[in-house]
């Protein structure tokens, strides 16, 4: 089945009795779940080396002798220059946006290689729509909408890495985005997490082995069902890059989804699942649960979850 663009007006009946309405003026909200986890955030004494088995000459190689890599190098600093040495400028949904120079992993030329998947958000955002952008990263997805909609919008942002956290703020300040963050993960159940814990943005994911010589942290995890007990947002387009992690977050959204039917954008990081312990077959049966008319990659292709050897957007609508 083919993934067509989905637009959808307000939803009626959408803000629960006895929650409190969003206060414009609060840029960052962070609001407490203690009552379900204590929030605290533990690092590991594991050695802070990468995990890697490549030769150290290889590194060498692939970093100071690839004339790729000094192309783009060269374009960073001719962009940090047009930022005044403040930000690095990048475009997305064709707006100008302003990256955090701590965020030069993200830096790329010419519009975003997501550009499928941040149209097909953008269109199932009605006006004051909401967007549940879970595993933020340092935002650029919800930078990209936010900016695309004139700010006319929602975002709840999801982000459990304190690093992260930071790069993420400095993001939305420098493009002037509201946003309400949220420092935990999501899960399926309510538990302590294992993640990776590389600095200024870069992808950390779910550690599973507790001797891996890399540096973790332990972040509290709640499902969003759960979390939606106590929030009064309901999601019109919501983003899943959790970095292996997806199976969960969707189990631990059954209820939300079932409800509310938002389009989904799942990044599914086949090639991790195995080593992870992902059922694909339990990924397949949920989605279909979901009932989803269109189910396919950013390109309107079916894909084959069973099969599927590497990383693949899923885009999920009515």
């Amino acid at each position: 089945m083919s993934v067509a663009p989905l637009s959808r007006g307000q939803r009626s009946g959408g803000s629960k009795a006895g929650y409190p309405s969003h206060d414009p003026s609060i840029r960052f909200d962070t609001t407490s779940l203690l009552d379900l986890l204590p929030r605290h955030i533990t690092t590991s004494t594991n050695a802070l080396t990468p995990m890697t088995t490549a030769p150290w000459t290889a590194h060498v190689s692939r970093r100071w002798f690839n004339p790729q890599a000094w192309h783009l190098r060269w374009h960073k600093l001719l962009a940090m220059g047009q930022g005044g040495g403040q930000y690095l400028p990048v475009q997305a949904l064709g707006q100008a946006m302003r990256l955090p120079k701590a965020a030069h992993r993200q830096f790329w030329q010419g519009p975003h290689a997501d550009e499928r998947s941040l149209s097909f958000l953008a269109d199932a955002l009605p006006s004051q729509g909401v967007f549940f952008d879970i595993g933020t990263n340092i935002g650029v997805y919800s930078t990209a909408l936010w900016l695309a909609k004139g700010g006319d919008m929602t975002v709840q942002a999801f982000e459990p890495i304190p690093s992260t956290i930071e790069v993420l703020k400095e993001t939305l300040s420098l493009n002037q985005v509201t946003a309400h963050i949220e420092a935990i993960a999501l899960s399926d159940h309510v538990h302590t997490l294992t993640l990776s814990a590389y600095d200024n943005g870069a992808n950390n994911f779910w550690v599973t082995d507790a001797q891996a010589d890399i540096p973790t942290l332990s972040v509290s995890a709640v499902p969003l069902d759960e979390w939606m007990l106590h929030h009064d947002r309901i999601p019109d387009a919501m983003k899943i890059d959790v970095e292996g992690h997806e199976l969960a977050v969707l189990q631990g959204a059954q209820a939300t989804i079932q409800a509310y039917k938002p389009a989904l954008l799942i990044e599914c990081h086949c090639g991790s699942w195995e080593s992870l312990g992902v059922s694909r077959q339990a990924m397949v049966a949920l989605i279909e649960s979901f009932g989803y008319a269109q189910v396919g990659d950013r390109w309107g292709r079916p894909v084959d979850l069973l099969t599927q050897p590497s990383t693949v957007h899923l885009l999920c609508s009515d």
